[in-house]
């Protein structure tokens, strides 16, 4: 089987289950509560990892990103308030 398919599906899987567990958040607390305490657990098992291997990074990587850190905070907040409102399909090609 062709990587791409298997991690097409695994993506598509694991897009539909987050998906899922976060609607009842998202309806309680609201959109921009829930992508930050969503950023808090990703960035305490991210920060481990790097201290822990001896990567290096310079003022340009961490601009670069912090501004692709933005995006994807906007992509999720426009995510999660499509949530509130109702239900949300994603087409990617």
């Amino acid at each position: 089987m062709d990587p791409g398919i298997l991690f097409g599906l695994l993506s598509m899987v694991s897009f539909g289950l987050s998906n899922a567990i976060l609607n009842a958040p998202i309806k309680t607390i609201g959109s921009t509560k829930t992508v930050f305490y969503r950023g808090i657990f990703i960035v305490f098992p991210l920060l481990a990892l790097l201290i822990f291997t001896d990567n290096v990074f310079s003022l340009p990587h961490i601009i670069f990103l912090i501004g692709l850190s933005f995006i994807g905070y906007l992509a999720l907040a426009s995510l999660y308030a499509g949530l509130v409102r109702g239900k949300v399909g994603v087409v990617i090609s």
